[in-house]
Formats: structure tokens, sequence, C-alpha cells
């Protein structure tokens, strides 16, 4: 997973913000130390919109380490507890449907009418909830 970071300047550009996307890793914001980059292109326009570190090896087994020390502590949890996590995650999913549905179309390009629809989560079961 990875969270953007305020924009930088490109390049290319002294006027074109460009975003940097960070790496997730143990629920922080990393910044990559590979000192490599891939360029993000928005789909529409083709012009760079973000940046994103390459990961490093050490990067790549922190994260997975990471993941792997979490997950016994995740799948010991009663299933009712981990659905309830699931549940009051897709609450805060749909409140931000407009950022999600901005991202569908920064990302993919999606126009931001049909990527709105296209974000909500269908079929979790509403007459369990609560």
């Amino acid at each position: 997973m990875s969270t953007i970071t305020a924009p930088i300047e490109s390049p290319a550009s002294t006027t074109t913000p460009i975003r940097e996307i960070t790496h997730w890793i143990n629920g922080a914001a990393v910044p990559g130390t590979s000192g490599r980059f891939a360029d993000v292109f928005h789909p529409a326009s083709g012009r760079v919109q973000a940046r994103v570190p390459l990961a490093s090896d050490a990067e790549l087994n922190a994260a997975v380490a990471s993941a792997a020390a979490a997950f016994p502590s995740w799948s010991n949890l009663p299933p009712l507890r981990r659905a309830r996590v699931m549940f009051r995650f897709r609450e805060i999913f749909e409140t931000r449907i407009d950022e999600v549905a901005a991202l569908i179309n920064a990302e993919h390009g999606k126009v931001f009418s049909d990527a709105a629809p296209q974000g909500r989560i269908h079929g979790t079961g509403r007459h369990w909830r609560r």
C-alpha cells in the first residue's frame, strides 16, 4: 500500500507539481531509499502526474516481514471481530467515495460519474450490520 505525499516540482517544469507516492510499510509512510523512481502517467493526458520510488531489497523485505508478523494476530481473531473490522473499513471507504472516484479517474482514466459507483462495495451483507 502506498500514500501520496506533498507535491514536488516536476524536473521538466517549474510550474507543474508532481506528487511523490511513498511506500506503506508497517502502518507508516516510508519514502524510498533506492534512489530509483518510476513515472506514473495520467491515462487521459499522457502527462506524468506522480512518481513512485522503486523499492530496494531492504524495503521489500521490511514490507514482507511486517505483513508476515501481522498475519498471526489477524488470523487468530474470531471471524465476527474480523467482519466488524471489514464493515468499519467499508463505512470509512464509502464516506470517502468522491476521493476514491478521483483516484480511479486519475489512475485509470475512467470518468468520475462512472468511477464513483464503481467504488461502492456491493454484496457485503447489509442485513448483517449491527
